[in-house]
Order: structure tokens, then sequence, then C-alpha cells
């Protein structure tokens, strides 16, 4: 019979994450690195852009393919399917919105130039992919900035509407504004995934 695995006594000296005091993965540290479309020549907003973020949402993950289906009778068996479900990734940023003393919400107007260069309701014209996609890459290190996950998405660009400012009196939240983007690759750096890592690269 195989060696049976038993968990040590709930002493702190049994548990390798107390005695090698291992950190827990805190999931606000973390930071945003925007390159907008070369036309928009807006690489110094774009610092400004990343201290405006709230909220991440969509990192990928590499999911297994589905699966299909034979039977013998009615004994059934499954394979993995021959083809990815997605090979794209859809990240959702949230940011708050501040206003300048020259009055310019630089938030919004930041990615309202970028929505443009795909569709410019005010003119009524329509950009090509070279022109409207830029990068982005997120960054999610410890409490010493030292990075273990690095995603780099390239290329990407706005997907929906901007959310829309909603005014009401009996309110007083500050406008934050949702961006969705869409990536068409994307790569994956991670300390210690070894041979995953190798695969990634």
């Amino acid at each position: 019979m195989p060696d049976t695995i038993t968990s040590g006594l709930p002493h702190y000296d049994n548990s390798t994450a107390a005695r090698e005091k291992h950190e827990p993965i805190f999931q606000n540290q973390f930071e945003i690195l925007f390159t907008p479309p070369p036309a928009l020549n807006l690489t110094t907003e774009s610092i400004i852009i990343t201290e405006q973020v709230k909220k991440v949402e969509g990192l990928p993950e590499i999911t297994p393919v589905g699966f299909v289906e034979q039977w013998y009778k009615f004994a059934k068996r499954t394979y993995a399917e021959a083809r990815p479900k997605d090979t794209t990734a859809e990240l959702t940023i949230n940011f708050e919105v501040n206003l300048t003393k020259d009055l310019d919400m630089y938030v919004y107007n930041y990615f309202r130039l970028w929505s443009d260069m795909i569709f410019d309701p005010m003119a009524g014209s329509m950009g090509l992919k070279r022109d409207y996609t830029g990068s982005m890459q997120i960054l999610i290190f410890n409490k010493k900035r030292e990075i273990f996950r690095d995603f780099r998405f390239n290329p990407v660009y706005l997907i929906d509407p901007l959310n829309k400012m909603d005014l009401d009196y009996q309110q007083d939240e500050i406008y934050k504004l949702t961006v969705k983007f869409k990536a068409d690759a994307w790569k994956e750096v991670r300390e210690g995934a070894g041979i995953a890592n190798k695969k990634t690269n």
C-alpha cells in the first residue's frame, strides 16, 4: 500500500509557510503601464493615467480546452478538444476621474481620444487597426516591489462605450470611468514557474 501522508499538529513549527516566513500575495500590489497608439503621442500622460487606476478585472488564465465524448455501448470516454475556446483576453479597468486647474478631465479625455481613433462620432470617421492599437503591461509585486508576475498585452484596443456620467443631486460620488480592453495576444512571465514559464517565453 502507498505511504499515507498526514498533516502535522497545528503548531507554528509544523507549517512550512510559517517557518520559511512566506509572504501572502496582496491583491493591491500592482501597477499598470499604458502605451497608447503612437499617433496619439500621449506618452507623458500615460504615467499620470497609471496613478488613477483603482481596479483591474479579467487577467487571463490559461484554462484547459473543453472536451468531446465518445461512447462504447453505455460507457463514456472523453478527450480534450483539438482547439482552445479562446486565445484573446478582455480586461476591465476602473479609474477615478480628476479635474485639473485648466478644467481638463484628463483620464476621460485620454481614453476618449483613444476611442475616437476607432470611431469618431463627431466626424463619422473610422480608423485602421494599425493606427488604433497600443499595448499594456501589468506588473504584480510584493511589498518590496519585487515583481513575481508580469503580463504584457500587445496589441490592445478599446471595446464597449465609455460609461456615461450619471448626474444626481442626492449623491456626491466621484465619477469613476470603466474602460474595457481587448488583447489579441499576451505574454506572461512568472517567477518560479519552471517549465511552464519557459513555454510562455
